[in-house]
């Protein structure tokens, strides 16, 4: 059985400098931390020697760029600027991963062949760039109506397939598969040949905007029969929470969330 470490992203410690807001996940009782976008590659490297000076196990960088990679038009030479800071974050800090939300709220038709085409030459080139540099992008599929093309465990696979770059992988995001109708099991044996990473986050059927994707614990979610499926699966590594706040006590928030989490962590 796999172990399981619990991860937050720095961005929930807010009006904190990074090296405050990993202190404050570590009280907390988080032993990961997701790193915040870095604007250029020396932000990167102030970032990465920050990080440094408290013990906390960086594991993933997020990523602010989502592009329409629509025909007619190159958005690779933004992509890439945008992306590079964040790999290079990635590979200074240990973290060893960066994540991409891909496509998100793009002008293209759901399943054209050419829209498809054109954004798995994408994403090769931007696992070359991952492997020279020396890390590995995580692409995560987003629900539909949040993202387009890789919305679902099976067109992420299919990229994976397609692509077969070692320095490409998948993040499972529970509330993404959720909301695009996926039973959790199924998709976490679907993605397990290419995962590295795994985001927890609740869904609510039914809701709209932030009030359908609490933090875990909020909504409808079995976090407890995942994570066991998650830990006999052979998987081992960092999971990081996602949601919105409710409340404005966020401190309160983490904690009910990481405490809740501990429970639902297999033994």
């Amino acid at each position: 059985m796999g172990q399981l470490r619990l991860a937050c992203a720095a961005r929930y410690a807010e009006r904190l400098s990074l090296s405050e807001a990993a202190q404050r996940l570590l009280s907390i009782g988080f032993e990961g931390i997701e790193l915040p976008v870095p604007r250029s590659e020396e932000e990167a490297r102030l970032l990465a020697q920050e990080i440094q000076r408290v013990p906390i196990a960086p594991c993933n960088v997020l990523t602010g760029a989502r592009y329409s990679l629509t025909p007619g038009t190159d958005a690779m030479v933004g992509l890439q600027a945008d992306l590079v800071p964040s790999m290079q974050l990635a590979k200074l800090s240990g973290a060893s991963k960066c994540q991409w939300c891909a496509l998100a709220h793009g002008n293209v038709v759901e399943g054209s062949a050419a829209e498809w085409e054109l954004m798995s030459q994408r994403v090769g080139l931007l696992a070359q760039t991952a492997a020279e540099i020396g890390c590995t992008l995580l692409v995560e599929p987003l629900a539909p109506g949040e993202g387009v093309l890789l919305t679902t465990s099976h067109s992420g696979c299919r990229l994976m397939e397609e692509l077969d770059a070692p320095s490409l992988a998948l993040t499972l995001d529970t509330y993404h598969a959720a909301a695009a109708g996926e039973d959790l099991l199924e998709s976490l044996l679907l993605v397990l040949p290419w995962l590295r990473y795994v985001h927890l986050s609740d869904f609510r059927p039914g809701e709209a905007g932030r009030a359908r994707r609490p933090f875990p614990g909020r909504g409808t979610i079995d976090f407890k029969r995942f994570l066991e499926a998650l830990a006999n699966s052979g998987y081992e590594g960092f999971v990081g929470i996602e949601g919105f706040f409710e409340t404005d006590d966020h401190d309160a928030e983490l904690e009910a969330c990481h405490a809740y989490l501990r429970q639902a962590l297999p033994q």
